[in-house]
């Protein structure tokens, strides 16, 4: 998919994905008070720093992790991990275990039925209005919109062996630390491209965060 990319078809992706969005700045819409820290989201962690994070026990959405010996709030974090295993699913979610060479950990990943089911209606729909001239070329856009959609809401499609970006949160279930998803991206580039700009997108934040602090 990423073979004959351009470094800007690149970083467009991980644009779509947040990676590139600045993440320095709070993202709430409410104004901090004084004295008050910084809550962020979107932080690119790695696997082992998510195991050193904890809850903020004032702000039930809220996590804390040490970067730089600085204490970092944040709301959401992005990974990016190979997929070691499958784990029992159900039907509400797809469970994973994931390992990036700093630690494994397990994420889970809804499956999110609902717009399954929503974009399969509006396919079937564009399918059923493919016949009449007026409507050919839209419905033709729609159904290749609606397809690579798909690919972004059904997490069926990710396999042991992917590589995968994770727009996640930490989950604490009975004391133990896992994340769990709202969106994912596969990786199907055989070259280590997205790889690279992830590490090298978690270096200068991880160092900016280092001079702010």
């Amino acid at each position: 998919m990423y073979a004959n990319s351009s470094t800007s078809d690149i970083e467009d992706q991980l644009d779509n994905f947040f990676i590139r969005k600045p993440t320095h700045r709070p993202k709430s819409t409410e104004d901090p008070k004084p004295g008050a820290p910084i809550i962020h989201d979107n932080i690119p962690l790695a696997l082992n720093d998510v195991l050193r994070v904890t809850r903020d026990p004032e702000r039930e959405d809220v996590f804390t992790v040490s970067i730089n010996k600085a204490p970092c709030h944040f709301r959401t974090c992005i990974v990016y991990a190979f997929v070691a295993g499958e784990c029992p699913h159900h039907a509400s979610y797809r469970k994973y275990i994931l390992d990036d060479s700093t630690a494994s950990l397990e994420v889970s990943i809804s499956t999110r039925i609902w717009k399954r089911t929503m974009m399969a209606s509006l396919y079937n729909q564009a399918t059923q209005l493919l016949c009449e001239e007026s409507y050919k070329k839209i419905c033709e856009s729609m159904m290749r919109l609606l397809s690579a959609s798909m690919e972004y809401v059904d997490p069926s499609s990710i396999q042991r062996g992917n590589s995968v970006f994770l727009h996640c949160r930490p989950n604490f279930y009975m004391d133990k630390l896992g994340l769990e998803a709202s969106s994912f991206l596969v990786d199907k580039g055989k070259s280590r491209q997205m790889e690279i700009a992830f590490a090298d997108h978690y270096i200068d934040w991880h160092e900016s965060y280092k001079i702010e602090n």
